[in-house]
Protein backbone atom coordinates (compact mmCIF):
# COMPACT_ATOMS: atom_id res chain seq x y z
CA UNK A 1 0.00 0.00 0.00
CA UNK A 2 1.25 3.56 -0.41
CA UNK A 3 0.40 5.85 1.35
CA UNK A 4 -0.06 9.40 0.05
CA UNK A 5 1.00 12.38 1.51
CA UNK A 6 -0.43 15.76 1.30
CA UNK A 7 1.22 18.30 0.04
CA UNK A 8 1.86 21.71 1.46
CA UNK A 9 -1.05 23.09 -0.61
CA UNK A 10 -3.69 20.86 0.08
CA UNK A 11 -2.54 20.52 4.10
CA UNK A 12 -2.86 24.48 3.93
CA UNK A 13 -5.87 23.81 2.38
CA UNK A 14 -7.58 21.66 5.27
CA UNK A 15 -6.12 23.89 7.79
CA UNK A 16 -8.22 26.71 6.56
CA UNK A 17 -11.10 24.81 6.26
CA UNK A 18 -10.58 23.62 9.91
CA UNK A 19 -10.14 27.12 10.65
CA UNK A 20 -13.49 28.23 9.12
CA UNK A 21 -15.26 25.57 10.13
CA UNK A 22 -13.93 26.36 13.87
CA UNK A 23 -15.08 29.88 13.11
CA UNK A 24 -18.71 29.18 11.85
CA UNK A 25 -19.08 26.80 15.23
CA UNK A 26 -18.19 29.99 17.51
CA UNK A 27 -19.78 32.15 15.78
CA UNK A 28 -22.94 30.04 16.27
CA UNK A 29 -22.38 29.01 19.67
CA UNK A 30 -22.16 33.05 20.31
CA UNK A 31 -24.69 33.76 18.79
CA UNK A 32 -27.07 31.00 20.79
CA UNK A 33 -26.02 32.36 24.29
CA UNK A 34 -26.48 35.69 23.00
CA UNK A 35 -29.91 35.21 22.48
CA UNK A 36 -30.25 32.68 25.51
CA UNK A 37 -29.11 35.39 27.42
CA UNK A 38 -32.14 38.00 26.13
CA UNK A 39 -34.34 35.26 25.91
CA UNK A 40 -33.72 34.88 29.60
CA UNK A 41 -34.09 38.77 30.56
CA UNK A 42 -37.73 38.95 28.54
CA UNK A 43 -38.68 36.01 30.55
CA UNK A 44 -37.84 37.03 33.53
CA UNK A 45 -39.49 40.73 32.78
CA UNK A 46 -42.52 38.89 31.58
CA UNK A 47 -42.45 36.99 34.87
CA UNK A 48 -42.49 40.31 37.15
CA UNK A 49 -45.26 41.84 34.48
CA UNK A 50 -47.52 38.41 35.18
CA UNK A 51 -46.60 38.91 39.04
CA UNK A 52 -48.05 42.42 38.66
CA UNK A 53 -51.24 41.65 37.08
CA UNK A 54 -51.94 38.62 39.63
CA UNK A 55 -51.78 41.26 41.88
CA UNK A 56 -53.44 43.79 40.31
CA UNK A 57 -56.39 41.07 39.80
CA UNK A 58 -56.52 39.46 43.54
CA UNK A 59 -56.51 43.50 44.60
CA UNK A 60 -59.73 44.05 41.53
CA UNK A 61 -60.77 40.74 43.48
CA UNK A 62 -61.03 42.15 46.78
CA UNK A 63 -62.45 45.60 45.67
CA UNK A 64 -65.12 43.63 43.86
CA UNK A 65 -65.96 41.67 46.91
CA UNK A 66 -66.09 44.91 49.02
CA UNK A 67 -68.13 46.60 46.44
CA UNK A 68 -70.53 43.19 46.45
CA UNK A 69 -70.99 43.39 50.57
CA UNK A 70 -72.14 47.56 50.17
CA UNK A 71 -74.12 47.22 47.42
CA UNK A 72 -75.93 44.47 49.05
CA UNK A 73 -76.54 46.00 52.66
CA UNK A 74 -77.93 49.11 50.25
CA UNK A 75 -76.00 51.68 52.69
CA UNK A 76 -75.02 54.08 49.92
CA UNK A 77 -78.20 54.02 47.95
CA UNK A 78 -79.85 54.96 51.52
CA UNK A 79 -77.22 57.96 51.62
CA UNK A 80 -78.25 59.33 48.46
CA UNK A 81 -82.00 59.40 49.06
CA UNK A 82 -81.45 60.88 52.57
CA UNK A 83 -79.02 63.17 51.36
CA UNK A 84 -81.86 63.91 48.39
CA UNK A 85 -84.00 67.01 49.30
CA UNK A 86 -87.89 65.35 50.28
CA UNK A 87 -89.18 67.77 47.74
CA UNK A 88 -86.88 66.43 44.50
CA UNK A 89 -88.77 66.23 41.34
CA UNK A 90 -87.05 64.52 38.50
CA UNK A 91 -88.89 67.02 35.79
CA UNK A 92 -87.37 69.76 37.97
CA UNK A 93 -84.19 68.59 38.20
CA UNK A 94 -83.69 67.44 34.64
CA UNK A 95 -85.26 70.63 33.48
CA UNK A 96 -82.37 73.07 35.42
CA UNK A 97 -80.03 70.60 33.83
CA UNK A 98 -80.94 71.39 30.51
CA UNK A 99 -80.62 74.79 31.16
CA UNK A 100 -77.05 74.34 32.56
CA UNK A 101 -76.42 72.53 29.41
CA UNK A 102 -77.47 75.15 27.31
CA UNK A 103 -79.71 72.80 25.49
CA UNK A 104 -83.03 74.32 26.27
CA UNK A 105 -83.88 75.31 22.31
CA UNK A 106 -83.00 71.39 21.54
CA UNK A 107 -84.83 69.82 24.13
CA UNK A 108 -88.23 68.82 24.41
CA UNK A 109 -88.98 66.86 28.23
CA UNK A 110 -92.42 65.21 29.09
CA UNK A 111 -93.24 64.77 32.24
CA UNK A 112 -94.42 61.49 32.76
CA UNK A 113 -95.41 61.25 36.86
CA UNK A 114 -95.24 57.29 37.52
CA UNK A 115 -94.60 54.74 35.26
CA UNK A 116 -94.11 50.80 36.48
CA UNK A 117 -90.57 49.76 37.19
CA UNK A 118 -88.76 47.13 34.84
CA UNK A 119 -89.90 44.77 37.61
CA UNK A 120 -93.89 45.58 37.69
CA UNK A 121 -93.95 46.43 41.37
CA UNK A 122 -92.96 50.30 42.06
CA UNK A 123 -94.12 53.10 40.12
CA UNK A 124 -91.35 54.94 39.16
CA UNK A 125 -91.31 59.10 38.51
CA UNK A 126 -90.14 59.11 34.69
CA UNK A 127 -89.44 62.02 32.14
CA UNK A 128 -88.77 61.70 28.83
CA UNK A 129 -86.56 63.76 26.89
CA UNK A 130 -85.94 64.58 23.18
CA UNK A 131 -82.63 66.34 22.27
CA UNK A 132 -82.80 67.79 18.90
CA UNK A 133 -78.80 68.62 16.95
CA UNK A 134 -77.20 67.89 19.94
CA UNK A 135 -73.32 67.16 18.94
CA UNK A 136 -71.73 63.45 21.26
CA UNK A 137 -69.78 65.50 23.42
CA UNK A 138 -73.11 67.84 24.65
CA UNK A 139 -74.76 64.51 25.05
CA UNK A 140 -71.55 63.84 27.37
CA UNK A 141 -71.37 66.55 29.63
CA UNK A 142 -75.92 66.61 29.91
CA UNK A 143 -75.45 62.95 30.88
CA UNK A 144 -72.20 63.84 33.11
CA UNK A 145 -74.46 66.29 34.45
CA UNK A 146 -77.31 63.84 35.23
CA UNK A 147 -74.95 61.10 37.25
CA UNK A 148 -72.90 63.74 38.92
CA UNK A 149 -75.90 65.16 41.21
CA UNK A 150 -75.96 61.73 42.64
CA UNK A 151 -79.73 61.61 42.55
CA UNK A 152 -80.30 58.15 42.20
CA UNK A 153 -81.40 59.14 38.48
CA UNK A 154 -80.99 55.84 35.88
CA UNK A 155 -81.21 55.57 31.90
CA UNK A 156 -84.18 53.38 31.47
CA UNK A 157 -84.22 54.25 27.34
CA UNK A 158 -81.84 55.96 25.31
CA UNK A 159 -82.22 55.83 21.38
CA UNK A 160 -79.21 57.73 18.99
CA UNK A 161 -79.71 58.58 15.30
CA UNK A 162 -78.10 61.30 13.32
CA UNK A 163 -80.64 63.92 12.20
CA UNK A 164 -81.64 64.03 8.52
CA UNK A 165 -79.31 67.20 7.79
CA UNK A 166 -76.36 65.76 9.54
CA UNK A 167 -76.39 68.30 11.75
CA UNK A 168 -75.67 66.35 15.05
CA UNK A 169 -77.65 63.72 16.61
CA UNK A 170 -81.27 63.15 17.60
CA UNK A 171 -81.48 61.26 21.38
CA UNK A 172 -84.39 59.78 22.78
CA UNK A 173 -83.78 59.40 26.18
CA UNK A 174 -86.14 58.04 29.32
CA UNK A 175 -84.85 58.90 32.90
CA UNK A 176 -86.31 57.59 36.05
CA UNK A 177 -85.79 57.91 39.66
CA UNK A 178 -87.00 56.54 42.82
CA UNK A 179 -89.83 58.28 45.18
CA UNK A 180 -88.00 59.65 48.10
Amino acid sequence: MSSERLDSKERAGLVCGGFALLLVAAFAAYIGLANSKGTYKRYKQSSAALASVEADMEAARRQRRNEEVRIASGAELEERLEGRDKRFDLYSHMNGIIDQCGLRGRAQLINNPTTRSIRGRDNLPTVKLTLAKVSLGELVDFLHKVYASRSLIVMQKCGLKPELKEEGLHCDLVFQTVKG
